[in-house]
């Protein structure tokens, strides 16, 4: 597909009035970086695929709702973000429901450096709310206000749980490396 320089709020704008090929620059210009943003959420690679297909799916159906408020992807990932909430729940669901524990964390991909593989492993010991404004913030370049809208959290709250995830991973690092 050639590259297409609309803006994402016409790409979307023009899908809700049926241009296919609109929606599908727009699958093309996200479908990654939502894949990146389940995976370093803590979801397995097949799961994280699951919902950027559902993200997309949501999307769909709801861009006749659409209404150019602010940043199109602030719209988007507060659909993936609902998705992977909703995700979360489930598993929990999953995990009260079964006696075993479940020890599995997300096996990674085996081409990441180890440097890369102790950052991931650090950012699976924050709690969720920790780890999903860092991964907004330093992965999917959000500014603050942006993750505050996405979260619906007030944005000194985006602020403080930066700050606090920052000194959980060093402290994670610190110790994992015996610095």
């Amino acid at each position: 597909m050639k590259k297409d320089y609309r803006t994402d709020e016409e790409l979307m704008l023009q899908s809700s009035q049926g241009d296919r090929d609109a929606f599908a620059s727009l699958v093309c210009r996200y479908q990654e970086r939502l894949f990146a943003f389940f995976f370093r959420l803590g979801v397995e690679k097949d799961v994280a695929e699951e919902l950027v297909q559902e993200t997309f799916l949501k999307l769909h159906c709801c861009q006749k709702d659409y209404r150019k408020k602010g940043k199109f992807s602030t719209f988007l990932y507060t659909i993936a973000r609902n998705l992977w909430i909703d995700w979360l729940r489930k598993q929990k669901r999953i995990a009260s429901m079964s006696l075993e524990v479940v020890e599995d964390a997300p096996f990674y991909l085996t081409y990441q450096s180890d440097r890369n593989l102790d950052v991931e492993k650090a950012l699976q010991q924050l709690s969720e709310k920790l780890r999903i404004v860092l991964v907004m913030s330093i992965f999917e370049n959000f500014t603050h206000r942006e993750i505050a809208d996405i979260l619906d959290i007030p944005l000194g709250t985006v602020k403080s749980r930066i700050h606090l995830a920052l000194e959980r991973l060093k402290e994670y690092l610190a110790i994992y490396h015996k610095f």
